[in-house]
């Protein structure tokens, strides 16, 4: 504070573990007529420092390198030099734990090297018994079922219009194949809305639970999330709170607690699909440079059997839908998901096995499946898009050409 006093109080994390603080002397010249004290952030005044000395100047082409947080064929050593220049200043001492890279350049700071430090004292176990796991891995025990009407038309399609759990409980069980979905992300669009965090995974653990009842063994969930910032309302309820989203880490969590065996996070590399935006505000200096997100998982979850999975790569380059032309919506859907994603499974099925996508939007999978000649069950809660993706795969069934007749 401009008083020099060390006497503040720390009342918010803007950053997750990075406190901001206010000083509590009244006499302070940054104190406001209503006692309000200059907020500081850590964070800051950290990025204030880096640009003040020119030796943190992050130099010889490492910003343009890292400028997106998907990157092929680097060596360890290329992924430790691009944390010490982008994320430490010179002087600071790091600590890097259970490696010793040969880094060609030092950067003037200084490194100690460290042992991983085994334990056996389970803490794991603990941290997954402690009370936030407990207040969304909660089986609903109710007996609700959904009355179960195939509103489709079309032959080797099927379509529900209501809860996908409820529906899926009136489901045979073992008697889907396989199942792709990209379900609502929490709270990222008008049509996912929920209290808080808890409420989000209580449903996406009770649906996945529903998937695995109706899925035959050996059959694959491909399940498409996206990590990203928001609030998660379980702790602070202001624009303070957001933070990265760790969904898909709670997906896998979630699924595996279901009965599922996670195989592989096939990577969706989905290109600079934001043009070039700026990404560090001008600044080649420690904390400003945050790669942008160019890409979302694709879990492969499959229900446990003697069957060998089907084997997936590693990434995948797939388009987004670009849906907006001229400001306008031309295909109806807030948030859809690319062919590309359920291509990965149906193009290895044949005519007689199904793929279910319980949060069907615009039919992405049913019209996937369709160009394939694969079987399809389809279940959206809104009306309106089970409206859309019908109208949808109508028009492509229509269109296309009779390849598989």
């Amino acid at each position: 504070p401009a008083c020099r006093s060390r006497n503040v109080r720390g009342n918010s994390y803007p950053i997750i573990g990075v406190k901001s603080w206010e000083c509590n002397n009244l006499l302070c010249p940054d104190k406001s007529k209503f006692d309000r004290g200059k907020r500081y952030s850590l964070s800051s005044l950290i990025k204030q420092e880096a640009i003040f000395y020119e030796d943190n100047e992050i130099k010889n082409g490492t910003i343009k390198k890292w400028q997106l947080d998907l990157l092929k064929k680097l060596t360890k050593e290329e992924i430790v030099e691009f944390l010490v220049k982008h994320y430490s200043l010179i002087n600071d001492t790091i600590e890097i734990v259970d490696y010793s890279p040969k880094l060609k350049n030092t950067n003037k700071r200084n490194f100690v090297y460290i042992p991983l430090k085994h334990t056996n004292d389970n803490s794991l176990k603990r941290f997954y018994e402690s009370p936030f796991f407990s207040r969304f891995e909660v089986l609903d025990k109710s007996n609700c079922k959904e009355e179960v009407t195939n509103i489709s038309p079309l032959e080797n399609h099927t379509i529900y219009n209501g809860d996908s759990r409820l529906i899926m409980k009136a489901m045979r069980p073992n008697s889907i194949s396989h199942a792709v979905t990209s379900p609502p992300y929490y709270n990222a669009k008008e049509y996912s809305n929920w209290d808080n965090i808890y409420c989000y995974l209580y449903d996406m653990f009770n649906n996945a639970q529903e998937v695995f009842r109706v899925l035959k063994p050996g059959g694959s969930y491909l399940f498409n999330i996206f990590d990203y910032f928001d609030n998660e309302n379980n702790l602070v309820f202001s624009a303070m709170g957001k933070k990265r989203m760790i969904l898909g880490a709670y997906i896998i969590r979630l699924f595996k607690q279901a009965g599922f065996k996670l195989v592989k996070n096939v990577i969706w590399y989905k290109g600079h699909i934001q043009g070039n935006r700026s990404f560090n505000q001008g600044n080649n200096f420690p904390y400003y440079q945050a790669p942008l997100n160019c890409y979302e998982h694709i879990f492969q979850f499959v229900k446990p059997s003697n069957d060998v999975p089907m084997n997936l790569p590693d990434i995948v380059h797939i388009k987004p839908v670009y849906k907006i032309v001229k400001g306008e919506n031309i295909l109806g859907h807030t948030a859809p998901f690319p062919k590309g994603i359920p291509y990965l499974i149906v193009k290895k099925l044949s005519n007689n096995e199904s793929i279910l996508d319980p949060y069907s939007g615009s039919f992405t999978t049913a019209r996937a499946a369709a160009d394939y000649g694969v079987k399809s069950v389809s279940i959206e809660f809104d009306k309106e898009y089970c409206q859309l993706g019908l109208k949808l795969l109508k028009l492509e069934l229509s269109n296309s050409p009779a390849l598989f007749k």
